[in-house]
């Protein structure tokens, strides 16, 4: 069978592609995306899926960096497990300086300030084009691959590719992107025409192409028996701590009125809007909403926060739900709430540390 190396150069990717879509690399399905682009008559090549990317650093003090770093080291860690060979190179800082003219709004009110330009800090990645293309040479020489999948559109990569088609008869297929930009339309991605007459195939994939690659966030959901307390306070650290990960939401299992915004409940949720405002987080405008087949259908994971014993409906099912002993604070003071709060955010954070065979 045809071998094949493909070579992704992340950077590029992630700009011309994945931030079109609004996504990170670690919300994208890496591997489904190779076995779409190889096919079913094709095999990789040992050490034949291969990532280029520049490495972030931490910076002193800047929290942004250090949960950028961590994010990074994390997908790097998804991909090694995967056994896709990453090949990285340092970020370089690179200080510009923008003038203040016709192109900023509102340029001249910031003129009259005395300001004429500014500074920014921008990083810029060095050699990962050197790595890609030595690789891609590498692989030919010693006969690696008969096919190169190459997703990048940077053309300084063309001397490498005429260098593998031309002396080693290797065929070289480009992968580009026609993706609008929502955004900015005038930002949008294009093939990079250059690549075309050097390359022997050539695919454009478009924003409905990688959609079935992202990969979609499990949805968790609370209830609790009016999803008014219990189920409000879960919805909220949750959201806080894991927005990125994981869609949350609540509902109730039997509500005492119409769905409403739980402040229009005053005073009986005051103490859950004092002890998720501690936390600073304001729950005033949440709604309440009532627990129905569907909403539980749609729920990856079910988190049941009532005491033991109470009844559930029948339609739940039963290995997606987890099931939290938890008193109602109906009707009590600020600390009996405060200490609910408290027991529901341990459970969060022991509970989704770690890996559950339900997520």
């Amino acid at each position: 069978m045809e071998k094949v190396c493909i070579y992704i150069d992340g950077g590029n990717f992630y700009h011309l592609a994945l931030k079109k879509l609004g996504i990170s690399e670690k919300e994208f399905d890496f591997d489904a995306f190779l076995m779409f682009l190889i096919g079913e008559k094709r095999i990789v090549a040992e050490m034949g899926k291969r990532y280029y990317v520049g490495t972030i650093r931490e910076k002193v003090g800047d929290e942004r960096s250090k949960k950028a770093m961590a994010l990074q080291t994390s997908f790097f860690a998804r991909l090694k497990s995967s056994r896709w060979e990453i090949k990285t190179s340092k970020l370089r800082t690179r200080i510009e300086e923008i003038p203040i003219d016709q192109r900023v709004h509102d340029f001249k009110k910031i003129q009259k300030l005395g300001v004429q330009s500014i500074k920014i800090e921008r990083l810029r990645e060095k050699g990962i084009d050197v790595k890609l293309a030595t690789d891609l040479i590498v692989g030919a020489v010693d006969n690696k691959y008969d096919t190169a999948i190459i997703v990048s559109s940077d053309g300084d990569l063309v001397p490498a590719i005429d260098w593998v088609r031309h002396r080693f008869k290797k065929k070289i297929e480009y992968v580009g992107f026609s993706i609008i930009d929502p955004k900015n339309p005038n930002n949008s991605t294009r093939p990079l025409l250059s690549m075309i007459p050097k390359t022997d195939i050539q695919r454009t994939l478009t924003a409905e192409d990688l959609k079935p690659f992202i990969i979609q966030k499990l949805k968790i959901l609370f209830i609790c028996k009016g999803n008014v307390g219990r189920s409000q306070i879960a919805e909220a650290l949750f959201k806080k701590k894991y927005a990125k990960t994981y869609e949350v939401s609540s509902a109730g299992l039997k509500l005492s009125g119409p769905e409403q915004p739980i402040a229009e409940l005053i005073p009986n949720v005051k103490e859950v809007l004092d002890v998720m405002n501690e936390e600073g987080i304001d729950v005033s405008k949440s709604v309440r909403v009532q627990l129905t087949d569907k909403i539980a259908e749609n729920a990856d994971v079910i988190v049941v926060l009532i005491e033991d014993g109470e009844a559930l409906p029948d339609y739940l099912e039963f290995q997606k739900v987890i099931r939290w002993n938890i008193a109602d604070p109906k009707g009590k003071d600020l600390e009996f709430t405060r200490n609910i709060k408290d027991e529901i955010k341990n459970h969060i954070e022991n509970y989704f540390k770690k890996e559950s065979p339900l997520l």
